[in-house]
């Protein structure tokens, strides 16, 4: 599910936002979200070597927020 921010008439989306401005809104990126976004981006244009790599990447970063 992505999360909007209503301002105005008109709708925002996090990604489109710098991520210190869209913190400011009360959207707080997480080290993992952009990486999960690029998995999401690969996955769909079947971008297989770069899946694996995206795919490791997250497994360390969630290694280094376990230890």
């Amino acid at each position: 599910m992505k999360h909007t921010l209503a301002l105005g008439s008109s709708r925002i989306v996090p990604e489109q936002l710098a991520s210190r401005c869209s913190c400011r809104y009360g959207y707080d990126e997480k080290p993992s979200d952009r990486l999960i976004e690029k998995l999401d981006s690969a996955r769909s244009q079947e971008q297989w070597n770069d899946i694996v790599e995206l795919a490791n990447a997250l497994v360390m970063l969630a290694d280094r927020a376990s230890a």
